[in-house]
Formats: structure tokens, C-alpha cells, sequence
């Protein structure tokens, strides 16, 4: 009863008039994180109060969303960018209303039992982590985070090629896949929480259903627009890869942009630090050619309207030479 109480209010406190980040958005961040867990195989390198931490985070990273970033939070001087010192604004604001208001309802406080048994140190552990994995999920962290996975994943692989450089190289990568991450370290489990809850943030390219990218875009898209037209009425410039996406090309070239600098090289990085989850690459990389194949299509139509255009011109104009020719003949 109190799960389904807690769930139905954190639904209720995600924002209804947000495109995509509603509640639809944290229930698949959540199931996502799930998948990586089991079927990518990333549970084996965590305890149940990371798993637990990490599930619960990526369910309520959004609650409270504005519908618009971070950027636009600190350049219109709100009183959330304020009350967090411009640092993740919206992230900081969900983890308040979840702590501050869902959790402390009545009926709806999940770790209830927990404060029962007289694990409140364990609780207090759990809250910190929760709170640690949402703001991990702000995307002015996606530099570093890719940034320190690389760095781990080529450490792991020295050591591995270092150790083992007289075996074949499978043995060579089951050595570097083992060595990468372990269950006994807790900055190895923060860093591959990190990992997992920001792959699942941004997990709209690796849908295996085109139809269900586009919607997602769709959705993403629709705020940007939003943001946009806020940003041109306030006076601010607009955020360059906001503006303009008003149609099936302009959205597919920004979409282009956003899996080759910020999706596809995290996905490739998550598929070498966890092997189990390595087909996210390949339907990132699927997907961007997808939106390419779009751009492609558009452009040779338009190119083909152009060359008809400018045929129908070059007639035009002859025949009204000819008839220009045909008029000075007759009077003489």
C-alpha cells in the first residue's frame, strides 16, 4: 500500500504539461536502469542498497520538471536557481520535492519500515545515494563522467594487457571486463551508478523501434521549441540547437548532431565498460543512420524540385522568346 501510494503521488508530481520530461520519461529512466542492471549485467558489480538507490533515483530524477533546462533557470534569475546557486537547478529541486514533500505525505514513505527496524544510518546512506545519482543525471556532467570512464576503461585495459600479453586476446578481454569493475570498491559502484543512470537518461537513441525514437524526439523537440520561443520573448538569445525545429529536416539535423557528439561516443564507452549492454551501440549507431537516411531523402527531393524549378524557368523563358520573335516577324 505505501509503494503504491508513494508511486501514485510522484506521478501525480511530475509535470503533466511537460512534452518529455513527465512521468512517462522517469518510469523509462527507471526501466532502462533495470535493464542495464540485469540484462547488461551490471547488478553483479553492486549491493542491493545501490541497486535499490539507483532504481529509486532514476524514478523521481525528474519530479517537479519545468520543462525547460538548466540554462534557462539561471539566465532568468528564478528563485530555484537562486535557492541551489545556479548548480543543478531542476536536479537539486526534484530531489527537495521528493525528500521534502512525497516522502514525508502521509501514507507514502517507502523507507517507513526501515526507520522501524532501527536502520536509520542505513536509510540516511540510501537518501544520500539517491540524491548523488540524480544530480548525476544533469547534462553538464556528461563531459567529466565520459571523460573519467575512459580514463578507467583504458587503466583497466593496461593492466589487463600488461598482465596477460602472452594469451590470446580473448582471455586478454575477459581479464579487462573482470578488472574494470568491483563490488568490493565503493567508487567503482558510484562511478558505475553514475554511469547507468545518466545512460538511462539519455536512452531515447538506443530503442531497438524507430518509431518509438521519433517519438521521443518528437517530445524533446517540442520543449526545445518552448524553451525557444521563452528565450526570444524574455530578450536572451536563443539556444542555437533549439531554434528552428519546426519541421521533419530541421529536428532529424539536430538529432544527427546530438548522437554523433554526446550519444553515440557515450554509448560506445557503455558498451566497453559493460559488455552485456553492448547492442546500446549498435542501435545508436543504427538510429543516427536513420536520421541521415531522413536529411538524405529530403535534400534530394529538394534538389529535384530545384533542377524542375529552374527547367520550368528556362521554358518559360524560351517560349517567351519565341514568342517575342514570333511578334516582331509578324510586323514586319
Amino acid at each position: 500500500d505505501t509503494l503504491h501510494n508513494f508511486s501514485a503521488y510522484a506521478m501525480e508530481r511530475h509535470n503533466p504539461d511537460a512534452a518529455y520530461h513527465n512521468w512517462h520519461h522517469g518510469v523509462s529512466c527507471m526501466h532502462t536502469t533495470f535493464l542495464l542492471l540485469s540484462l547488461g549485467g551490471a547488478d553483479a558489480y553492486l549491493t542491493d542498497d545501490h541497486i535499490f538507490a539507483l532504481l529509486f533515483a532514476a524514478l523521481v530524477h525528474d519530479i517537479d520538471h519545468a520543462g525547460h533546462n538548466n540554462d534557462f533557470e539561471v539566465k532568468t534569475a528564478t528563485d530555484r536557481a537562486a535557492k541551489y546557486g545556479n548548480d543543478s537547478v531542476l536536479e537539486n529541486h526534484s530531489i527537495t520535492i521528493t525528500y521534502g514533500e512525497i516522502l514525508t505525505r502521509e501514507g507514502c514513505d517507502i523507507f517507513s519500515g526501515m526507520k522501524a527496524d532501527g536502520r536509520e544510518e542505513e536509510w540516511k546512506v540510501l537518501l544520500d545515494m539517491t540524491k548523488e545519482y540524480v544530480l548525476w543525471t544533469d547534462p553538464a556532467r556528461h563531459g567529466e563522467l565520459l571523460k573519467t570512464l575512459a580514463k578507467k576503461h583504458e587503466e583497466a585495459t593496461t593492466a589487463a594487457s600488461s598482465e596477460e600479453e602472452e594469451k590470446e586476446a580473448t582471455a586478454s578481454t575477459r581479464c579487462t571486463r573482470a578488472s574494470l569493475w568491483s563490488r568490493d570498491d565503493l567508487e567503482s559502484r558510484s562511478l558505475l551508478c553514475r554511469m547507468i543512470i545518466h545512460a538511462a537518461d539519455i536512452s531515447n537513441p538506443v530503442h531497438s523501434d524507430f518509431s518509438v525514437v521519433r517519438d521521443w524526439c518528437s517530445r524533446i523537440s517540442t520543449e526545445f521549441a518552448l524553451q525557444a520561443k521563452k528565450e526570444s520573448e524574455a530578450g536572451l538569445p536563443v539556444t542555437p540547437f533549439m531554434d528552428g525545429l519546426d519541421d521533419e529536416y530541421r529536428v532529424s539535423k539536430q538529432q544527427i548532431g546530438f548522437y554523433q557528439w554526446m550519444a553515440i561516443p557515450f554509448f560506445t564507452m557503455v558498451a566497453k565498460c559493460l559488455p552485456g549492454a553492448a547492442e546500446v551501440e549498435s542501435h545508436c549507431t543504427r538510429n543516427k543512420k536513420r536520421y541521415e537516411d531522413i536529411v538524405a531523402r529530403i535534400d534530394s527531393v529538394r534538389k529535384s524540385d530545384e533542377l524542375k524549378e529552374e527547367k520550368d524557368k528556362k521554358t518559360r523563358s524560351y517560349v517567351g522568346k519565341k514568342g517575342d520573335d514570333n511578334s516582331t516577324h509578324r510586323s514586319t
